[in-house]
């Protein structure tokens, strides 16, 4: 009607307003729109993507074979030695899986794979051809250019699993240390096994020295190779704390690849190794004549003649013919002296004074691979005489490590252990009087100034020590042409902060040696050789004085 206004209908009025809007206007609006749908599809992509990333470890792999990618959360703990030098660790891999039954083709799936991975294609069919079976591996731990070309195939019915795959980056140098983990990365032996049984943080720090480790394999390697050994062994220990700073055992293995290696070569000798130890059991004997029966190192015994016992004899390789003071049955190594000594105690007391030492139990290591003492039933008049110069007990040589620090440090027992323990300090039980300690000290630096160890001597870092010779058991009894040489030792001699224990098999003499192959030319020299290059590493200052073996005459007066 004329004179009202007209009110179209609501659509109608939507149109006009667009078409009358203004160019900007409808740009704005435009732009707008986009905006939105950008966001929105911005939105669902990242879901998706995120989806894709995220692990879903609700789902079951086997299900969904076809998926591209499956995280696995197993990561082993990050190994370092004291200072920090990675010596095990994990990496991120890809391995390839498989549902054959979600394989319509496996002769094409197989022929196809089998052009890009080292495995025969005959192999990988096999795998693929059993469609009651939901997931098979087809390859473990793929290098990033693999996983890529296979990916590019798109074949149905395979996927990729993330796995965590262990690598020694140092090799052989920490191998019976540390042992090896299998391809699932589980710990098979060794400090692995010990952390799969003990779980630990995500880092682990080895008292361990690398580069005093390295020191030690290559001069064990060159003392296997100077004597045509048939393998060594070293382990070096802080007698403060029990802190293994370097352990070896040659020959060895490379931890990334320990089954190309033969068994012999995974046996541990350091720890799970047993042996007759020889005359560095005399060490022994001599502070538990000091500590147990009271003696004075000027105390005197006939050494002039075999002595018999039962129905055997026992003589001195180092015959002295002469009566000997304890300073000199041990600076001379008489096997006499020492069975003279042993049987100032009484059985019982024997028996104790080498358990309070810790040799005749299992020592406890985070390496479980540790031999058990070999002991005699009976602690009987043969008995203690063998063992006063090392036969009859058989002990690995941490042990003999660990004793040498008791005998050193103050009188203190401590535990092995491979984990460093910074600012820790560690109380040890009290074995040994202060008293048989200190004396014991100056005996064995008098051993090496004028006794059998003089080869193990180093000017500028003085030795205390011992030397031991033991001929091996075969079918046919003792072989005195087959032999293990040791030498015990701590340093430096004025303050010992190091207990070292060497030991080679079987050594054969050579012009060098004019024919011996004892410990004195053998073991005692690759002594010196090894500690005058890691004091230096482990910050030991050259010694200002230097002993000489008059100091010590008051020990060895002539009876």
């Amino acid at each position: 009607m004329i004179g009202h206004d007209y009110l179209p209908h609501p659509k109608e009025r939507m149109r006009r307003n667009i078409l009358s809007a203004t160019p900007q206007a409808s740009a704005a609006r435009r732009l707008l729109l986009l905006m939105i749908v950008f966001v929105f599809v911005c939105g669902v992509v990242g879901a998706r993507m995120f989806d894709m990333a995220a692990p879903n470890y609700q789902v079951n792999p086997i299900a969904t074979a076809q998926a591209s990618f499956i995280a696995d959360e197993r990561k082993r703990p990050t190994i370092t030695d004291r200072n920090g030098n990675i010596v095990a660790i994990d990496i991120a891999t890809a391995s390839l899986f498989a549902d054959p039954a979600k394989i319509s083709d496996t002769d094409n799936t197989a022929h196809k794979l089998a052009s890009l991975l080292p495995v025969d294609e005959s192999v990988i069919k096999a795998k693929l051809q059993n469609p009651n079976k939901r997931f098979v591996w087809v390859a473990r731990y793929l290098t990033p250019k693999q996983q890529a070309m296979i990916h590019n195939l798109g074949l149905p019915g395979v996927g990729f699993k993330q796995e965590y795959r262990r690598i020694y980056p140092q090799g052989e140098l920490f191998s019976h240390i540390l042992g090896y983990a299998n391809i699932d990365n589980k710990g098979i032996a060794g400090l692995e096994k010990f952390l799969d049984q003990n779980p630990n943080d995500d880092s682990v720090t080895l008292s361990l020295d690398l580069q005093a480790q390295h020191a030690v394999r290559e001069e064990l390697s060159a003392a296997m190779q100077e004597f045509d050994a048939q393998g060594a062994t070293a382990t070096l220990l802080d007698i403060r704390n029990g802190e293994v700073v370097a352990m070896v055992s040659l020959p060895d293995f490379d931890p990334n690849h320990p089954m190309q290696s033969p068994p012999r070569n995974r046996f541990n000798q350091a720890t799970l190794g047993v042996y007759e130890p020889g005359s560095v059991a005399k060490s022994f004997t001599v502070a538990m004549a000091i500590e147990s029966a009271g003696l004075k190192p000027d105390a005197v015994f006939d050494a002039s003649e075999p002595l018999r016992i039962g129905k055997f004899s026992v003589r001195d390789f180092h015959p002295q013919a002469r009566p000997l003071n304890i300073a000199e049955i041990l600076a001379h190594s008489s096997n006499i002296g020492a069975v003279k000594l042993a049987l100032q105690v009484e059985e019982n007391q024997h028996r104790q004074f080498w358990e309070q030492l810790g040799l005749l139990d299992a020592v406890g290591l985070e390496v479980p691979e540790t031999g058990k003492p070999i002991t005699p039933k009976k602690w009987g008049e043969l008995e203690r005489a063998t063992i006063s110069y090392g036969y009859g007990v058989s002990v690995s040589p941490l042990q003999l490590a660990t004793a040498t620090a008791t005998l050193v440090n103050g009188g203190f027992r401590i535990a092995p252990t491979i984990l460093h323990q910074p600012h820790v300090h560690v109380e040890g039980e009290r074995v040994l009087s202060k008293e048989t300690s200190d004396t014991m000290r100056a005996l064995l630096r008098q051993a090496v100034l004028a006794g059998t160890g003089q080869r193990a001597d180093v000017p500028a870092y003085p030795v205390l020590g011992k030397t031991g010779t033991a001929e091996k058991v075969t079918a046919n009894g003792y072989d005195k042409n087959k032999r293990r040489a040791f030498f015990l030792s701590a340093f430096p001699a004025q303050r010992p902060q190091y207990a070292l224990i060497v030991m080679l098999d079987e050594p054969k003499a050579n012009a060098s040696t004019f024919g011996y192959a004892t410990a004195g030319w053998t073991a005692a020299p690759l002594t010196s050789r090894i500690v005058k290059r890691v004091a230096p590493l482990l910050g030991l200052r050259p010694a200002e004085i230097h002993t000489s073996p008059e100091q010590y005459a008051h020990l060895v007066a002539q009876p």
